[in-house]
């Protein structure tokens, strides 16, 4: 919940709220909706959340809790039958133990905005034989086939962070304590890929920055091949620290935290490179002075990408390294004459062959606006088209799958796929009203995906498309809000605005008005979901009017 909205929820009680033992006092409010909105996490638990189809296309595996339990559970839904059943329970893992978290586990989490318990994530292998998972510090690996889970024998200093599968299924990295480390499955052994990172210089960890502001979260990249892995060292020194406690906690110390404030010593980081068998970190090289910020990496197609920022956010640098010199090539540089330029997504290649230097991306780096950019190998930009989001690739054919935002409409969101030529020609296009995104699939036919669609009247909804004419729900068991709001959304004279009006609304009668506004950037206040204005009508429903 948003803090300006639960602002108004305290100031409309406080508002409304009849003195006590007052003479002729009315009914008391009505805040039964306020508890059942804090215990469903406002009616988003029991909904699918993180659906991933298996790379067989048989069946999708998603996180669930249950309608009033913040704990994610691991399922799987047999695209065959259509039947759903529970796969990996944090209960069976811990055998009944409660679980605990480490600082550093919360913390992410928090930049994640995720509150919930259980699974906070899931990852499939290659095949999609095996499923890896991270619990209270621990991290267990499930057998689909034979339905057992067994825990890794990792070191037991120091917090888990950030686990994930070699490309070829056959390591598990991840960043314990301050170091990167890569776990061999077939002989349960684990090994250090870079040493002698502390709290002051960190390897394979995302600094605060980089999580908060930029969404990169993660601070260590396998190569394709499995063979190397690239990783950053985020040194401190210098940066100023902050402490934050827990008031429910009394009794614990607060925690350290380095926090950069504006105008301050900023975390110094860097890119080094290291074979998983053997031989020293590569350390890749760039002007720092010009690009403070590394904001994004992405090794993918054989091809080493980068994404750099100036501390000022208002130069970019997009780059590749030369996986024989290790030598950074920026080709492209982009400085916005006013404003900033944001943080672009990672760079996905595209084209054919193994060690493609051509990319896609969404940024605002071209027109100011958010659009899919096309890149050939020298940074030149080949294409642009309205977009907000970069959902994938298939294959060799560029078949470019993404989020829009029509400008006619942006309170909406469609999915579109565009085979990337030069008439950018559209394979299908979601024109419906609403909220939409999806997971795509890329070794089935065109339209396979699992799209997740939310309106004005109806709260999100996770379902399977296939080449069935009628697309398979996939189950929730979610408490749904016993209204639909009564809101209008339109567009007045500059700006997109929602009025939510009472259920009872009299049209003769007056109201006083509150209103809502967000002006922070890239964020929209006024969207066609649901879920957005459901404490807005139990505010309109005291007697207001919403804008």
């Amino acid at each position: 919940m948003k803090a300006t909205t639960a602002s108004l929820i305290l100031l409309a009680i406080a508002t409304l709220a009849p003195a006590a033992d007052a003479p002729g006092t009315p009914k008391p409010m009505d805040t039964s909706f306020l508890k059942l909105y804090a215990e469903t996490r406002g009616f988003m638990l029991g909904r699918p959340v993180k659906p991933k189809i298996t790379p067989d296309g048989k069946a999708v595996l998603f996180l669930r809790a249950e309608a009033k339990t913040p704990k994610m559970k691991l399922f799987e839904f047999d695209v065959a039958t259509g039947k759903t059943k529970e796969l990996l329970s944090p209960e069976s893992l811990l055998k009944g133990a409660d679980e605990n978290l480490t600082p550093e586990e919360k913390a992410r989490r928090e930049r994640q905005r995720v509150s919930v318990g259980g699974f906070a994530d899931f990852h499939l292998n290659p095949s999609g034989s095996h499923v890896l998972v991270k619990l209270s510090n621990a991290l267990f690996v499930l057998d689909r086939g034979t339905g057992k889970a067994i825990e890794l024998k990792t070191g037991k200093d120091g917090a888990i962070v950030d686990p994930k599968w070699s490309p070829d299924g056959k390591l598990i990295g991840y960043v314990r304590g301050f170091d990167v480390y890569a776990y061999d499955l077939a002989a349960e052994k684990e090994t250090a890929i870079t040493t002698g990172g502390t709290q002051v210089k960190t390897h394979g960890l995302a600094e605060f920055v980089a999580q908060e502001e930029m969404g990169r979260f993660s601070g260590f990249w396998w190569s394709p091949d499995s063979r190397s892995i690239a990783y950053t060292e985020a040194d401190h020194t210098g940066v100023e620290q902050w402490f934050v406690a827990d008031p429910l906690k009394p009794e614990v110390p607060p925690s350290p935290q380095y926090y950069p404030r504006p105008g301050k010593k900023n975390v110094s980081v860097r890119l080094g490179v290291k074979d998983v068998v053997g031989t020293e970190t590569v350390w890749i090289e760039w002007d720092r002075n010009k690009y403070e910020y590394l904001a994004r990496v992405a090794w993918n197609r054989g091809t080493l990408f980068l994404v750099l920022q100036s501390r000022d956010q208002r130069e970019i640098g997009i780059a590749y390294v030369h996986q024989i010199s290790w030598k950074l090539k920026v080709v492209y540089d982009k400085r916005a004459k006013v404003g900033w330029i944001s943080v672009p997504s990672e760079p996905l290649a595209r084209g054919p062959g193994v060690d493609t230097k051509q990319f896609l991306m969404i940024g605002d780096h071209v027109t100011g606006e958010p659009q899919l950019l096309g890149h050939d190998e020298n940074g030149k930009v080949l294409e642009y088209f309205p977009a907000c989001e970069l959902l994938g690739v298939s294959g060799d054919e560029i078949l470019t799958y993404f989020n829009w935002r029509p400008a006619e409409n942006p309170t909406k969101q469609v999915v579109t796929s565009m085979r990337l030529t030069k008439e950018n020609v559209f394979i299908w296009r979601d024109h419906s009203d609403g909220i939409h995104t999806a997971v795509i699939f890329d070794n089935k036919p065109i339209g396979w995906r699992v799209m997740t669609s939310t309106t004005l009247a109806a709260m999100p909804r996770t379902s399977l498309y296939t080449e069935q004419a009628v697309p398979e729900d996939i189950p929730s068991v979610a408490i749904e809000p016993s209204f639909k709001p009564n809101v209008t959304v339109a567009k007045i004279g500059d700006y997109w605005t929602a009025v939510v009006r009472p259920q009872n609304f009299d049209p003769k009668k007056k109201y006083p008005v509150i209103v809502d506004v967000y002006g922070g950037p890239k964020h929209l206040h006024v969207v066609q979901a649901m879920r957005n204005w459901l404490v807005p009508q139990w505010l309109a429903d005291q007697g207001f009017i919403v804008v």
